[in-house]
């Protein structure tokens, strides 16, 4: 399922008002073509900008997509005429790259692939991706150790070969990194007397909101490759009773109460309890819900507090190559079961701008927005 977190912002504000159509400032929009004609715009956006916070001078409008397999966030650029940022128009005239595509529900193959992006702040010399990493700092077996005497004296030194410390800094999906180890004589060494050694891309290590403002915290962009029809999982999870058509959408986003968390707790509990029960009269089997839910992998027996009526896992008998499809025939009925239910599918609540030409919007963009 979709899950995000959408709560806070921090200084970095950035509001832009939108409509979907364009409008005469600046010299307008000449439907003739010429020479720099670079057909259709995919999604046409008029409006003025107020921005708070680091990078006041240079933040240039772009949408953003998440490639989570990478912990990427891909830049799109769009085309900015006019006054910025108080009149402009910018125009979006390519679809996310390929990389960013995903099912909002990969147990369910029907569904269409899908970019979920988000109106970004970035400026004008961003790169085309910018990596979320996390950075992490350690010492080693070489570390400073403490020395006292009889009379309570002690003293900060560092073994034969000197004190070593480390810091790495890696993408979400751990197949990035950058390390450094710092090698001192002594643990006050300054730097100059230490030795610095490092390993992998040293961009990593650089702090993301250099060429970066934050997202969207109150709308969405959805790019559809195929359309999502009336009934399917992904209209349903975009707030869409009758569908939607292949393309760029704004959805405007806002995050379900406590009350309505719980409401959507039960009901998910509810359905996935009839999951469960479709599922091992499927199997011809007897598998506890907790167990169907995850994780797919053999686990100690679960014990209640007083650690009695343990119960082994009974996926501690299937093969290991078989987990992975259980796995994902039970999500797909669970999928299945909360669409049927009406329960929330998201901890957010999505509902498709259906003319922000007439009815423009606010988007605030801030800095701790985690991307769906």
């Amino acid at each position: 399922m979709l899950r995000a977190s959408l709560d806070q912002s921090r200084n970095s504000q950035f509001v832009i008002i939108l409509t979907a159509s364009c409008v005469a400032v600046a010299g307008g929009c000449d439907p003739q073509a010429g020479p720099a004609y670079r057909g259709q715009s995919l999604l046409s956006v008029a409006g003025s900008v107020e921005i708070s916070g680091q990078h006041q001078d240079d933040l240039i409008p772009a949408l953003g997509f998440m490639n989570h397999g990478s912990g990427e966030l891909h830049i799109v650029d769009v085309e900015v005429r006019g006054e910025f940022p108080s009149e402009f128009f910018l125009d979006v005239y390519v679809p996310p790259p390929e990389a960013v595509y995903v099912r909002g529900a990969e147990a369910l193959p029907d569904e269409p692939q899908l970019a979920v992006g988000y109106i970004a702040a970035v400026t004008e010399d961003h790169p085309d991706t910018i990596r979320f990493a996390s950075g992490a700092s350690s010492g080693s077996a070489g570390a400073a150790v403490g020395v006292c005497d009889d009379q309570g004296d002690c003293t900060v030194t560092c073994p034969d070969g000197g004190c070593r410390s480390g810091s790495e800094w890696c993408t979400g999906d751990g197949e990035q990194c950058y390390s450094e180890e710092l090698l001192c004589p002594e643990p006050d060494s300054p730097p100059s007397d230490c030795m610095l050694t490092a390993m992998g891309d040293p961009a990593l290590k650089l702090e993301v909101w250099e060429h970066f403002a934050g997202l969207s915290e109150n709308y969405m962009v959805i790019y559809l490759v195929e359309p999502a029809p009336a009934g399917s999982w992904t209209a349903a999870v975009l707030g869409s009773a009758q569908g939607l058509e292949a393309g760029y959408h704004l959805i405007k986003v806002r995050r379900l109460s406590a009350a309505e968390e719980e409401a959507g707790n039960a009901c998910a509990d509810q359905a996935d309890a009839a999951a469960a029960a479709e599922f091992n009269a499927e199997h011809d089997t007897d598998y506890p819900l907790e167990f169907l839910q995850g994780p797919y992998a053999c686990t100690a027996p679960r014990c209640d507090r007083d650690g009695q009526n343990c119960v082994v896992d009974p996926l501690c008998s299937v093969p290991e190559e078989e987990l992975e499809a259980l796995a994902s025939d039970f999500e797909r009925l669970s999928l299945l079961h909360n669409l049927e239910a009406g329960c929330p599918l998201s901890p957010v609540e999505m509902t498709p701008v259906e003319d922000p030409a007439s009815e423009p919007v606010s988007v605030r963009i801030g800095a701790n927005v985690q991307p769906l």
